[in-house]
Protein backbone atom coordinates (compact mmCIF):
# COMPACT_ATOMS: atom_id res chain seq x y z
CA UNK A 1 0.00 0.00 0.00
CA UNK A 2 1.00 3.65 -0.11
CA UNK A 3 -0.14 7.22 -0.41
CA UNK A 4 0.64 10.52 -2.08
CA UNK A 5 0.14 13.92 -0.45
CA UNK A 6 0.17 17.32 -2.14
CA UNK A 7 0.27 20.36 0.14
CA UNK A 8 -0.12 23.86 -1.27
CA UNK A 9 0.02 26.84 1.05
CA UNK A 10 -0.10 30.58 0.39
CA UNK A 11 1.10 32.95 3.10
CA UNK A 12 0.54 36.71 2.94
CA UNK A 13 1.93 38.96 5.66
CA UNK A 14 1.85 42.71 6.12
CA UNK A 15 3.79 44.40 8.92
CA UNK A 16 2.70 47.98 9.58
CA UNK A 17 4.99 49.88 11.95
CA UNK A 18 4.22 53.29 13.35
CA UNK A 19 5.39 55.43 16.29
CA UNK A 20 3.75 55.14 19.67
CA UNK A 21 3.31 57.50 22.60
CA UNK A 22 6.22 57.39 25.03
CA UNK A 23 7.17 59.93 27.67
CA UNK A 24 10.59 60.97 28.99
CA UNK A 25 10.99 62.82 32.27
CA UNK A 26 12.69 66.23 32.21
CA UNK A 27 13.98 66.69 35.76
CA UNK A 28 14.92 70.33 35.12
CA UNK A 29 11.31 71.27 34.28
CA UNK A 30 9.69 68.46 36.31
CA UNK A 31 7.59 67.48 33.30
CA UNK A 32 7.08 64.50 31.04
CA UNK A 33 7.65 65.11 27.32
CA UNK A 34 6.15 63.03 24.55
CA UNK A 35 9.00 61.52 22.51
CA UNK A 36 6.76 59.72 20.04
CA UNK A 37 8.84 60.77 17.04
CA UNK A 38 11.89 58.92 18.39
CA UNK A 39 10.15 55.61 19.04
CA UNK A 40 9.84 54.40 15.47
CA UNK A 41 9.24 55.39 11.86
CA UNK A 42 6.17 54.56 9.80
CA UNK A 43 6.91 51.67 7.48
CA UNK A 44 5.31 48.80 5.60
CA UNK A 45 6.80 45.36 5.02
CA UNK A 46 4.86 43.00 2.76
CA UNK A 47 5.88 39.38 2.47
CA UNK A 48 4.23 36.93 0.07
CA UNK A 49 5.17 33.24 0.16
CA UNK A 50 3.99 30.18 -1.74
CA UNK A 51 4.81 26.76 -0.26
CA UNK A 52 4.42 23.55 -2.24
CA UNK A 53 5.30 20.14 -0.78
CA UNK A 54 4.77 16.74 -2.40
CA UNK A 55 5.19 13.47 -0.52
CA UNK A 56 5.08 9.93 -1.92
CA UNK A 57 5.18 6.72 0.10
CA UNK A 58 4.83 3.07 -0.85
CA UNK A 59 5.17 0.00 1.39
CA UNK A 60 5.20 -3.77 0.99
CA UNK A 61 4.39 -5.59 4.25
CA UNK A 62 4.44 -9.20 5.52
CA UNK A 63 2.80 -10.44 8.75
CA UNK A 64 2.50 -14.10 9.79
CA UNK A 65 2.07 -16.13 12.97
CA UNK A 66 2.47 -19.87 13.35
CA UNK A 67 2.64 -21.86 16.55
CA UNK A 68 4.73 -19.79 18.99
CA UNK A 69 6.47 -17.74 16.34
CA UNK A 70 5.48 -14.33 15.01
CA UNK A 71 7.02 -12.46 12.09
CA UNK A 72 6.36 -8.94 10.92
CA UNK A 73 8.30 -7.13 8.21
CA UNK A 74 8.02 -4.41 5.62
CA UNK A 75 10.09 -2.50 3.08
CA UNK A 76 9.21 0.97 1.87
CA UNK A 77 10.19 3.94 -0.22
CA UNK A 78 9.54 7.59 0.61
CA UNK A 79 10.20 10.80 -1.30
CA UNK A 80 9.57 14.39 -0.26
CA UNK A 81 10.06 17.50 -2.36
CA UNK A 82 9.47 21.07 -1.19
CA UNK A 83 9.50 24.36 -3.11
CA UNK A 84 9.10 27.84 -1.64
CA UNK A 85 8.84 31.12 -3.52
CA UNK A 86 8.99 34.46 -1.73
CA UNK A 87 8.56 38.12 -2.66
CA UNK A 88 9.23 40.94 -0.19
CA UNK A 89 8.74 44.70 -0.48
CA UNK A 90 9.52 47.49 2.00
CA UNK A 91 9.01 51.23 2.19
CA UNK A 92 9.30 53.74 5.02
CA UNK A 93 8.20 57.31 5.83
CA UNK A 94 4.56 56.77 4.91
CA UNK A 95 2.40 59.81 4.19
CA UNK A 96 0.05 58.95 7.05
CA UNK A 97 -0.18 56.62 10.01
CA UNK A 98 -3.75 55.89 8.96
CA UNK A 99 -2.98 54.48 5.52
CA UNK A 100 -1.19 51.14 5.51
CA UNK A 101 -0.41 50.96 1.79
CA UNK A 102 3.09 50.58 0.41
CA UNK A 103 2.66 53.15 -2.41
CA UNK A 104 2.42 55.92 0.24
CA UNK A 105 6.04 55.37 1.32
CA UNK A 106 9.14 57.15 0.09
CA UNK A 107 11.85 55.67 -2.09
CA UNK A 108 14.43 56.28 0.63
CA UNK A 109 15.61 52.91 1.91
CA UNK A 110 13.03 51.06 -0.17
CA UNK A 111 13.67 47.43 -0.90
CA UNK A 112 12.07 44.92 -3.23
CA UNK A 113 13.47 41.44 -3.36
CA UNK A 114 12.52 37.83 -3.75
CA UNK A 115 13.88 34.36 -3.99
CA UNK A 116 13.20 30.67 -4.21
CA UNK A 117 14.09 27.76 -1.99
CA UNK A 118 13.87 24.04 -2.52
CA UNK A 119 14.88 20.83 -0.83
CA UNK A 120 14.16 17.15 -1.13
CA UNK A 121 14.72 13.81 0.56
CA UNK A 122 14.63 10.22 -0.55
CA UNK A 123 14.47 7.21 1.76
CA UNK A 124 14.58 3.45 1.52
CA UNK A 125 13.39 1.89 4.77
CA UNK A 126 12.58 -1.47 6.25
CA UNK A 127 11.85 -3.36 9.43
CA UNK A 128 11.88 -6.99 10.60
CA UNK A 129 10.26 -7.98 13.91
CA UNK A 130 10.17 -11.38 15.61
CA UNK A 131 8.47 -12.70 18.73
CA UNK A 132 8.54 -16.12 20.38
CA UNK A 133 5.84 -17.36 22.72
CA UNK A 134 5.03 -13.79 23.77
CA UNK A 135 8.23 -13.85 25.86
CA UNK A 136 11.10 -12.84 23.60
CA UNK A 137 10.81 -9.86 21.28
CA UNK A 138 13.32 -8.50 18.77
CA UNK A 139 13.21 -5.89 16.04
CA UNK A 140 15.69 -4.58 13.47
CA UNK A 141 15.01 -1.54 11.31
CA UNK A 142 16.96 0.76 9.06
CA UNK A 143 16.63 3.83 6.87
CA UNK A 144 18.88 4.73 3.97
CA UNK A 145 18.34 8.45 3.51
CA UNK A 146 19.48 10.82 0.81
CA UNK A 147 19.31 14.58 1.21
CA UNK A 148 19.31 17.44 -1.28
CA UNK A 149 21.39 19.46 1.23
CA UNK A 150 24.60 17.46 0.80
CA UNK A 151 26.97 16.80 -2.11
CA UNK A 152 26.61 13.53 -4.00
CA UNK A 153 29.64 11.96 -2.26
CA UNK A 154 28.13 12.37 1.23
CA UNK A 155 24.45 12.64 0.37
CA UNK A 156 23.38 9.21 1.61
CA UNK A 157 23.42 7.95 5.19
CA UNK A 158 22.50 4.63 6.76
CA UNK A 159 20.64 4.82 10.07
CA UNK A 160 19.99 1.41 11.67
CA UNK A 161 18.20 0.54 14.92
CA UNK A 162 17.75 -2.59 17.00
CA UNK A 163 15.58 -3.36 20.01
CA UNK A 164 14.89 -6.40 22.18
CA UNK A 165 12.51 -7.27 24.97
CA UNK A 166 12.11 -10.07 27.50
CA UNK A 167 8.80 -10.63 29.30
CA UNK A 168 10.23 -12.16 32.44
CA UNK A 169 6.78 -12.48 34.00
CA UNK A 170 5.84 -15.03 31.30
CA UNK A 171 8.57 -17.46 32.37
CA UNK A 172 7.51 -20.47 34.43
CA UNK A 173 10.17 -19.87 37.07
CA UNK A 174 8.70 -16.40 37.65
CA UNK A 175 5.04 -17.43 37.61
CA UNK A 176 5.65 -20.27 40.07
CA UNK A 177 7.83 -18.38 42.54
CA UNK A 178 6.98 -14.67 42.44
CA UNK A 179 3.66 -13.41 43.74
CA UNK A 180 2.24 -9.89 43.56
CA UNK A 181 3.91 -8.89 40.28
CA UNK A 182 1.67 -9.40 37.26
CA UNK A 183 4.08 -8.02 34.66
CA UNK A 184 7.82 -7.63 34.49
CA UNK A 185 9.46 -6.78 31.20
CA UNK A 186 13.06 -5.89 30.41
CA UNK A 187 13.77 -4.00 27.17
CA UNK A 188 16.69 -2.28 25.49
CA UNK A 189 17.26 -0.43 22.25
CA UNK A 190 19.97 1.23 20.22
CA UNK A 191 19.68 3.26 17.06
CA UNK A 192 20.99 6.10 14.94
CA UNK A 193 19.06 9.03 13.51
CA UNK A 194 20.17 11.54 10.92
CA UNK A 195 19.46 15.26 10.72
CA UNK A 196 19.80 17.31 7.54
CA UNK A 197 17.66 20.29 8.56
CA UNK A 198 19.98 23.28 8.40
CA UNK A 199 17.29 25.92 8.16
CA UNK A 200 15.81 27.76 5.22
CA UNK A 201 18.46 29.61 3.23
CA UNK A 202 21.30 27.35 4.38
CA UNK A 203 21.31 24.98 1.43
CA UNK A 204 24.25 24.55 -0.94
CA UNK A 205 26.85 24.83 1.82
CA UNK A 206 29.03 22.58 -0.31
CA UNK A 207 29.11 25.09 -3.19
CA UNK A 208 30.83 28.43 -3.63
CA UNK A 209 27.95 30.87 -3.26
CA UNK A 210 27.53 34.43 -4.48
CA UNK A 211 25.01 37.04 -3.45
CA UNK A 212 23.57 39.95 -5.38
CA UNK A 213 23.96 43.40 -3.84
CA UNK A 214 20.49 44.82 -3.21
CA UNK A 215 21.33 47.88 -1.12
CA UNK A 216 21.94 50.84 -3.42
CA UNK A 217 24.42 52.29 -0.94
CA UNK A 218 26.71 49.38 -1.82
CA UNK A 219 26.39 49.76 -5.60
CA UNK A 220 29.56 50.35 -7.65
CA UNK A 221 30.37 52.73 -10.54
CA UNK A 222 31.46 50.94 -13.72
CA UNK A 223 32.45 51.98 -17.23
CA UNK A 224 33.75 55.15 -18.82
CA UNK A 225 30.50 56.97 -18.06
CA UNK A 226 30.62 55.84 -14.42
CA UNK A 227 27.22 54.17 -14.45
CA UNK A 228 25.98 53.02 -11.04
CA UNK A 229 25.48 49.25 -11.06
CA UNK A 230 24.82 46.53 -8.60
CA UNK A 231 27.19 43.59 -8.32
CA UNK A 232 27.68 40.15 -6.83
CA UNK A 233 30.01 39.22 -4.01
CA UNK A 234 31.33 36.02 -2.47
CA UNK A 235 28.89 35.29 0.36
CA UNK A 236 30.19 31.99 1.75
CA UNK A 237 33.14 29.65 1.63
CA UNK A 238 32.11 26.12 0.61
CA UNK A 239 32.66 22.90 2.51
CA UNK A 240 32.47 19.96 0.07
CA UNK A 241 32.60 17.42 2.94
CA UNK A 242 29.45 18.28 4.87
CA UNK A 243 27.13 15.39 5.67
CA UNK A 244 24.45 14.23 8.09
CA UNK A 245 24.37 15.14 11.76
CA UNK A 246 23.96 11.89 13.69
CA UNK A 247 22.30 11.04 16.99
CA UNK A 248 23.24 7.78 18.68
CA UNK A 249 20.36 6.80 21.00
CA UNK A 250 20.62 4.12 23.68
CA UNK A 251 17.88 3.09 26.09
CA UNK A 252 17.26 0.41 28.68
CA UNK A 253 13.98 0.09 30.56
CA UNK A 254 11.71 -1.95 32.81
CA UNK A 255 7.92 -2.30 32.80
CA UNK A 256 6.02 -3.40 35.92
CA UNK A 257 2.43 -4.42 36.63
CA UNK A 258 0.75 -4.98 40.02
CA UNK A 259 -2.75 -5.58 41.39
CA UNK A 260 -4.01 -7.28 38.23
CA UNK A 261 -2.19 -4.61 36.21
CA UNK A 262 -4.27 -1.82 37.70
CA UNK A 263 -1.01 -0.36 39.00
CA UNK A 264 1.66 -0.05 36.32
CA UNK A 265 5.08 1.56 36.27
CA UNK A 266 7.91 2.11 33.78
CA UNK A 267 11.52 3.13 34.19
CA UNK A 268 13.95 4.11 31.43
CA UNK A 269 17.55 5.27 31.28
CA UNK A 270 18.57 7.01 28.05
CA UNK A 271 21.77 8.32 26.56
CA UNK A 272 21.57 10.35 23.36
CA UNK A 273 24.85 11.44 21.79
CA UNK A 274 24.76 13.91 18.92
CA UNK A 275 27.86 14.02 16.75
CA UNK A 276 28.90 15.64 13.47
CA UNK A 277 26.90 18.75 14.39
CA UNK A 278 27.30 21.40 11.71
CA UNK A 279 28.89 24.48 13.30
CA UNK A 280 31.48 27.05 12.32
CA UNK A 281 35.05 26.93 13.61
CA UNK A 282 35.27 30.73 13.85
CA UNK A 283 35.87 30.81 17.62
CA UNK A 284 39.38 29.37 17.26
CA UNK A 285 40.22 31.66 14.33
CA UNK A 286 41.33 35.22 15.29
CA UNK A 287 38.95 37.99 14.24
CA UNK A 288 41.78 39.95 12.61
CA UNK A 289 42.02 37.32 9.86
CA UNK A 290 38.67 38.47 8.51
CA UNK A 291 37.81 34.85 7.69
CA UNK A 292 34.30 33.50 7.84
CA UNK A 293 34.69 29.74 7.77
CA UNK A 294 32.01 27.34 6.52
CA UNK A 295 30.09 25.05 8.79
CA UNK A 296 31.76 21.72 9.52
CA UNK A 297 30.63 18.45 11.11
CA UNK A 298 32.64 19.00 14.30
CA UNK A 299 30.17 19.57 17.16
CA UNK A 300 29.31 16.89 19.71
CA UNK A 301 26.91 16.85 22.66
CA UNK A 302 25.25 14.28 24.90
CA UNK A 303 21.92 14.28 26.67
CA UNK A 304 21.39 11.62 29.30
CA UNK A 305 18.80 11.01 31.95
CA UNK A 306 15.91 8.92 33.22
CA UNK A 307 12.18 8.68 32.54
CA UNK A 308 9.79 7.05 34.93
CA UNK A 309 6.05 6.89 35.27
CA UNK A 310 3.46 5.28 37.52
CA UNK A 311 -0.24 4.89 36.83
CA UNK A 312 -3.18 3.49 38.78
CA UNK A 313 -6.45 2.74 37.02
CA UNK A 314 -9.75 1.45 38.43
CA UNK A 315 -12.33 0.60 35.75
CA UNK A 316 -14.29 -2.33 37.22
CA UNK A 317 -16.59 -0.26 39.43
CA UNK A 318 -19.27 2.33 38.82
CA UNK A 319 -16.86 5.00 40.01
CA UNK A 320 -13.95 4.80 37.60
CA UNK A 321 -10.77 6.77 37.95
CA UNK A 322 -7.21 7.01 36.72
CA UNK A 323 -4.24 8.71 38.38
CA UNK A 324 -0.74 8.94 36.94
CA UNK A 325 2.59 10.62 37.46
CA UNK A 326 5.50 10.89 35.04
CA UNK A 327 8.88 12.55 35.45
CA UNK A 328 11.93 13.11 33.28
CA UNK A 329 15.35 14.13 34.52
CA UNK A 330 17.77 15.03 31.75
CA UNK A 331 21.20 16.65 31.71
CA UNK A 332 22.88 17.87 28.54
CA UNK A 333 26.63 18.23 28.17
CA UNK A 334 28.91 19.70 25.52
CA UNK A 335 31.54 17.19 24.41
CA UNK A 336 33.12 19.42 21.77
CA UNK A 337 32.43 22.99 20.75
CA UNK A 338 34.92 25.18 18.92
CA UNK A 339 36.27 27.67 21.46
CA UNK A 340 39.00 30.32 21.39
CA UNK A 341 42.40 29.14 22.59
CA UNK A 342 42.74 31.98 25.08
CA UNK A 343 39.30 31.66 26.68
CA UNK A 344 39.50 31.40 30.50
CA UNK A 345 38.95 27.94 31.90
CA UNK A 346 35.90 29.11 33.86
CA UNK A 347 34.16 30.20 30.65
CA UNK A 348 34.62 27.05 28.58
CA UNK A 349 31.47 25.22 27.56
CA UNK A 350 33.03 21.76 27.34
CA UNK A 351 31.55 19.63 30.10
CA UNK A 352 28.73 22.11 30.77
CA UNK A 353 25.07 22.16 29.71
CA UNK A 354 24.49 23.00 26.05
CA UNK A 355 22.78 26.33 26.81
CA UNK A 356 24.40 27.12 30.17
CA UNK A 357 24.55 30.78 31.17
CA UNK A 358 27.74 32.87 31.02
CA UNK A 359 27.32 35.60 33.63
CA UNK A 360 29.10 38.06 35.87
CA UNK A 361 28.93 36.85 39.45
CA UNK A 362 27.90 39.55 41.90
CA UNK A 363 27.96 40.44 45.59
CA UNK A 364 24.66 42.24 45.29
CA UNK A 365 24.57 46.05 45.04
CA UNK A 366 27.09 48.68 46.14
CA UNK A 367 25.60 50.47 49.14
CA UNK A 368 28.41 52.91 49.93
CA UNK A 369 31.21 54.70 48.12
CA UNK A 370 33.69 52.89 50.37
CA UNK A 371 32.55 49.54 48.94
CA UNK A 372 33.18 50.87 45.45
CA UNK A 373 36.60 52.28 46.33
CA UNK A 374 37.77 49.09 48.07
CA UNK A 375 36.92 46.67 45.26
CA UNK A 376 37.58 46.16 41.58
CA UNK A 377 34.76 47.78 39.63
CA UNK A 378 33.56 48.97 36.25
CA UNK A 379 34.60 52.45 35.22
CA UNK A 380 32.12 54.97 36.60
CA UNK A 381 30.69 52.58 39.22
CA UNK A 382 28.86 54.24 42.09
CA UNK A 383 26.60 53.28 44.99
CA UNK A 384 23.48 51.63 43.61
CA UNK A 385 25.29 49.77 40.81
CA UNK A 386 25.81 46.02 40.68
CA UNK A 387 28.82 44.80 42.67
CA UNK A 388 30.59 42.49 40.20
CA UNK A 389 33.18 40.00 41.40
CA UNK A 390 36.75 40.13 40.13
CA UNK A 391 36.93 36.48 39.09
CA UNK A 392 40.44 36.51 37.61
CA UNK A 393 41.82 38.68 40.48
CA UNK A 394 43.54 41.13 38.13
CA UNK A 395 42.20 44.22 39.89
CA UNK A 396 39.75 45.25 37.15
CA UNK A 397 36.39 44.09 35.81
CA UNK A 398 36.50 42.85 32.21
CA UNK A 399 34.72 40.25 30.10
CA UNK A 400 37.23 37.69 31.43
CA UNK A 401 35.43 37.89 34.79
CA UNK A 402 32.33 36.26 33.38
CA UNK A 403 31.73 32.69 34.55
CA UNK A 404 29.90 29.80 32.90
CA UNK A 405 27.53 28.32 35.47
CA UNK A 406 25.73 24.94 35.46
CA UNK A 407 22.24 26.45 35.25
CA UNK A 408 20.34 27.13 32.04
CA UNK A 409 16.81 28.04 30.95
CA UNK A 410 16.22 24.42 29.90
CA UNK A 411 14.72 22.52 32.86
CA UNK A 412 16.50 19.44 34.09
CA UNK A 413 13.23 18.11 35.54
CA UNK A 414 9.87 18.04 33.76
CA UNK A 415 6.82 16.20 35.07
CA UNK A 416 3.12 15.67 34.55
CA UNK A 417 0.13 14.41 36.55
CA UNK A 418 -2.82 13.16 34.45
CA UNK A 419 -6.03 12.60 36.40
CA UNK A 420 -9.44 11.31 35.35
CA UNK A 421 -12.61 10.35 37.21
CA UNK A 422 -15.95 9.10 35.91
CA UNK A 423 -19.19 8.41 37.76
CA UNK A 424 -22.19 7.26 35.78
CA UNK A 425 -22.45 9.91 33.03
CA UNK A 426 -20.26 12.61 34.55
CA UNK A 427 -16.51 12.74 34.01
CA UNK A 428 -13.65 15.10 34.74
CA UNK A 429 -10.21 15.18 33.16
CA UNK A 430 -7.23 17.14 34.47
CA UNK A 431 -3.61 17.47 33.40
CA UNK A 432 -1.03 19.08 35.66
CA UNK A 433 2.43 19.88 34.32
CA UNK A 434 5.55 21.34 35.84
CA UNK A 435 9.27 21.87 35.61
CA UNK A 436 12.17 22.40 37.99
CA UNK A 437 15.90 23.12 38.04
CA UNK A 438 15.72 25.93 35.46
CA UNK A 439 17.02 29.50 35.62
CA UNK A 440 15.82 32.30 33.34
CA UNK A 441 17.57 35.63 32.79
CA UNK A 442 15.24 38.63 33.19
CA UNK A 443 16.67 41.90 31.89
CA UNK A 444 13.62 44.05 31.00
CA UNK A 445 15.66 47.19 30.28
CA UNK A 446 17.42 45.47 27.38
CA UNK A 447 14.30 46.25 25.29
CA UNK A 448 15.55 49.79 24.62
CA UNK A 449 16.20 53.10 26.29
CA UNK A 450 12.76 54.47 25.43
CA UNK A 451 10.93 51.67 27.26
CA UNK A 452 9.93 52.48 30.83
CA UNK A 453 11.05 50.00 33.51
CA UNK A 454 8.44 47.68 34.97
CA UNK A 455 6.95 48.75 38.30
CA UNK A 456 8.68 45.98 40.27
CA UNK A 457 12.08 47.25 39.07
CA UNK A 458 11.30 50.95 39.34
CA UNK A 459 9.53 51.02 42.72
CA UNK A 460 12.34 49.24 44.57
CA UNK A 461 15.28 50.84 42.77
CA UNK A 462 18.27 52.31 44.61
CA UNK A 463 17.92 55.99 45.54
CA UNK A 464 19.32 58.22 48.25
CA UNK A 465 16.05 57.70 50.11
CA UNK A 466 16.08 53.93 49.51
CA UNK A 467 19.70 52.80 50.04
CA UNK A 468 18.65 49.26 51.02
CA UNK A 469 16.75 48.66 47.80
CA UNK A 470 16.25 45.29 46.21
CA UNK A 471 17.37 46.47 42.77
CA UNK A 472 20.08 48.80 41.34
CA UNK A 473 19.68 52.44 40.37
CA UNK A 474 17.44 53.30 37.44
CA UNK A 475 19.16 52.34 34.17
CA UNK A 476 18.49 51.69 30.51
CA UNK A 477 19.90 49.45 27.79
CA UNK A 478 23.03 51.59 27.37
CA UNK A 479 24.16 51.16 31.00
CA UNK A 480 27.38 49.05 30.93
CA UNK A 481 27.31 48.35 34.69
CA UNK A 482 23.74 47.17 35.32
CA UNK A 483 22.29 46.09 31.98
CA UNK A 484 24.60 43.07 31.86
CA UNK A 485 24.17 39.32 31.99
CA UNK A 486 24.74 38.71 35.70
CA UNK A 487 23.64 36.09 38.19
CA UNK A 488 21.77 38.93 39.94
CA UNK A 489 19.16 38.79 37.13
CA UNK A 490 18.68 35.02 37.11
CA UNK A 491 15.31 33.82 38.37
CA UNK A 492 13.92 30.42 39.30
CA UNK A 493 11.74 29.26 36.38
CA UNK A 494 10.10 26.34 38.22
CA UNK A 495 6.32 26.07 37.98
CA UNK A 496 3.35 23.83 38.66
CA UNK A 497 0.54 24.45 36.16
CA UNK A 498 -3.01 23.23 35.61
CA UNK A 499 -2.51 22.67 31.91
CA UNK A 500 -6.00 21.49 31.06
CA UNK A 501 -9.35 20.76 32.69
CA UNK A 502 -12.53 19.36 31.19
CA UNK A 503 -15.85 18.41 32.76
CA UNK A 504 -18.40 16.53 30.65
CA UNK A 505 -21.84 14.97 30.87
CA UNK A 506 -23.40 12.36 28.54
CA UNK A 507 -27.18 12.37 28.15
CA UNK A 508 -29.01 9.02 28.66
CA UNK A 509 -29.48 7.02 25.47
CA UNK A 510 -33.20 6.52 26.11
CA UNK A 511 -33.73 10.25 26.04
CA UNK A 512 -31.97 10.54 22.68
CA UNK A 513 -33.23 7.50 20.78
CA UNK A 514 -36.59 9.10 19.92
CA UNK A 515 -34.70 11.81 18.04
CA UNK A 516 -32.43 9.40 16.17
CA UNK A 517 -29.37 10.50 18.15
CA UNK A 518 -26.91 7.85 19.34
CA UNK A 519 -24.88 9.98 21.71
CA UNK A 520 -24.82 13.55 23.00
CA UNK A 521 -22.02 14.83 25.22
CA UNK A 522 -21.78 18.31 26.74
CA UNK A 523 -18.42 19.58 27.92
CA UNK A 524 -16.74 22.64 29.40
CA UNK A 525 -13.08 23.21 30.11
CA UNK A 526 -9.99 25.27 29.61
CA UNK A 527 -6.21 25.28 29.21
CA UNK A 528 -3.49 27.12 31.14
CA UNK A 529 -5.96 27.94 33.90
CA UNK A 530 -3.45 28.80 36.62
CA UNK A 531 0.08 28.11 37.80
CA UNK A 532 2.14 28.27 40.95
CA UNK A 533 5.51 29.88 40.24
CA UNK A 534 7.97 32.58 41.23
CA UNK A 535 7.61 34.68 38.08
CA UNK A 536 4.23 36.30 38.68
CA UNK A 537 5.90 39.06 40.71
CA UNK A 538 7.69 40.05 37.48
CA UNK A 539 4.50 39.78 35.37
CA UNK A 540 6.13 36.99 33.37
CA UNK A 541 5.43 33.40 32.47
CA UNK A 542 8.04 30.89 33.73
CA UNK A 543 8.23 29.37 30.24
CA UNK A 544 9.39 32.65 28.71
CA UNK A 545 12.23 32.27 26.22
CA UNK A 546 13.35 35.89 26.00
CA UNK A 547 15.76 37.54 28.44
CA UNK A 548 13.86 40.84 28.18
CA UNK A 549 10.73 39.03 29.36
CA UNK A 550 8.94 40.04 26.16
CA UNK A 551 7.51 37.05 24.36
CA UNK A 552 4.19 35.68 23.19
CA UNK A 553 2.51 34.61 26.44
CA UNK A 554 0.80 31.35 27.26
CA UNK A 555 -2.81 31.66 26.11
CA UNK A 556 -5.58 30.88 28.58
CA UNK A 557 -8.52 29.34 26.74
CA UNK A 558 -12.03 28.57 27.98
CA UNK A 559 -14.29 26.37 25.91
CA UNK A 560 -17.79 24.85 25.99
CA UNK A 561 -19.30 22.53 23.44
CA UNK A 562 -21.36 19.54 22.53
CA UNK A 563 -20.54 16.33 20.62
CA UNK A 564 -23.41 14.65 18.77
CA UNK A 565 -23.32 11.20 17.14
CA UNK A 566 -26.11 10.26 14.75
Amino acid sequence: NGYAAFDYNVRSQKKFTKPWDAYAYDKNKDTYNNVKNSTSITSILQDEQVHNQNTYFVKLAYDRKFEKHGFNAFVGYEQTQRDIRQTTAYRRDLLSEQLDQIFTGSTKGQNATGGAYQDGRESYLGRVAYSYDNKYLAEISSRYNGSFNFPSETRWGMFPAISAGWKISEEDFFKNNVKGIDQLKLRASWGKMGNDDMGQGSQYLFLTRYQLTTNQQNYTYFGSDYTLNNSIFLSATPNPNITWEVQDSRNIGLDFGFLDNRLTATFDYFNNTRSDILVQRNASVPLYTGLSLPRENIGETVNRGVDWSVNFSETSREFKYNLGFNLTYAQSEVIFRDEAANIPEWQKSTGKAVDSWVVYETNGIYRTQAEVDNSAHFSGAKPGDLWVKDTDKDGSITSNDRVRIPQSATPKIAYGIPMKAEYKRISIDLLWTGQSMAKQMILPQAQGSIVSPPTWLYNDRYTADNPNSKYPVAFNDTDPRNNIAADFWLRDASFFRLKSLEVSYVLPEKMLSRFGILNMRFYAGGTNLFSIDNMKQYNLDPETNNTTGVNYPQTRIYRVGVNISL
